[in-house]
């Protein structure tokens, strides 16, 4: 295994920050790589009234990554009071002012400075776009659209206009990285939002180095219901995704906390062993990734935040050893 390997990991804000704190403590050379399509919520308001880009997934990333204890207890706070800040997070606030001032790129490096961020976070793409998804003969445009829309068959294409191009740092990154890890996270508005950036599927290609994908714990009710881990594998094929390795969650979530979605017509993703043999070209890799921790709810926050998270150790852990060749 390398000294102080070089490990990307590409997604959106929820699921890399459940993993790259982790792997940051463990070599200085890791790196997150963000999607740039969130377009909803709060950031999709600042976004709007500054002229910057869509600052929440960057923020979700850097603020659980920050080496300051103060900073992580603050990163889920919203806003109260009944002013037109209300509902906004502060962290939002903070990286689309750098932004402002310092543009896209090295706003992001400035930020990361203020915030204690330890090794590197990335924009996916520097180039304005717009996220759109093709089902069938319906076309819809935008993150937030996406995310709402239910869909009914898995014939589904996604790509952005006009067409951005990888930022160049995390092109550089890709193709020199020992390890790419596809972070957990929504299918259509996280993970092929970032991997859909021309230049990204291609730079992961180029390097003949393991790539893993950290498949869900649960489902989306409106998107991925009923889903088994080699559907979001087949549909990452589908978009020409380069996957090498899956590590799949085998351990069921405590009741108390499953309850919520199951209500939401959710549930834990499918790991039929029969299913596995579909794609003889990639090592699936079982194991209890459940996080025994909870995450509170921001009493400021209209959003209902999902609560089961992976455990960033027992994941790390299995990286380490498919980075060592060791891989079961």
């Amino acid at each position: 295994m390398p000294k102080d390997p070089k490990v990307v990991v590409i997604g959106g804000g929820s699921g890399s920050a459940a993993l790259y704190p982790e792997l940051v403590q463990h070599t200085p050379n890791a790196l997150a790589i963000v999607s740039m399509s969130d377009s909803g919520g709060s950031t999709g308001e600042i976004s709007a009234q500054l002229g910057v880009p869509p600052v929440g997934d960057l923020r979700n990333v850097m603020l659980t990554a920050s080496d300051n204890p103060a900073i992580r207890a603050m990163r889920m706070h919203r806003l109260g009071g009944m002013g037109s800040l209300r509902g906004h997070t502060w962290g939002n606030i903070t990286i689309a002012a750098c932004i402002d001032k310092y543009g896209l790129q090295e706003g992001v490096k400035q930020a990361s400075q203020i915030l204690q961020v330890p090794g590197r976070v990335l924009p996916v793409t520097l180039d304005s776009h717009v996220l759109i998804m093709q089902e069938g003969k319906h076309i819809i445009r935008g993150e937030h659209n996406i995310d709402t829309h239910t869909i009914d068959n898995n014939d589904v294409d996604v790509w952005l206009e006009p067409e951005p191009h990888v930022n160049p740092e995390a092109k550089r990154a890709i193709r020199s990285a020992d390890l790419i890890v596809i972070a957990p996270g929504s299918l259509y508005t996280s993970l092929l939002p970032a991997l859909s950036v021309a230049g990204v599927r291609e730079a992961m290609a180029a390097n003949p180095c393991p790539k893993v994908l950290v498949a869900n714990l649960v489902t989306e009710a409106r998107q991925t219901n009923g889903w088994h881990v080699v559907d979001f594998v087949h549909s990452l094929g589908r978009h020409q995704v380069p996957i090498n390795y899956v590590l799949y969650n085998t351990q069921k979530p405590p009741a108390n906390k499953l309850k919520n979605y199951l209500r939401e017509g959710e549930q834990t993703v499918g790991t039929e062993q029969g299913r596995f043999a579909e794609d003889p070209t990639i090592t699936f890799i079982p194991g209890r990734f459940i996080a025994n921790d909870a995450e509170h709810h921001d009493k400021n926050d209209a959003i209902e935040r999902s609560y089961i998270r992976h455990n960033a150790q027992e994941v790390r852990r299995q990286l380490w050893k498919i980075l060592a060749s060791d891989a079961p």
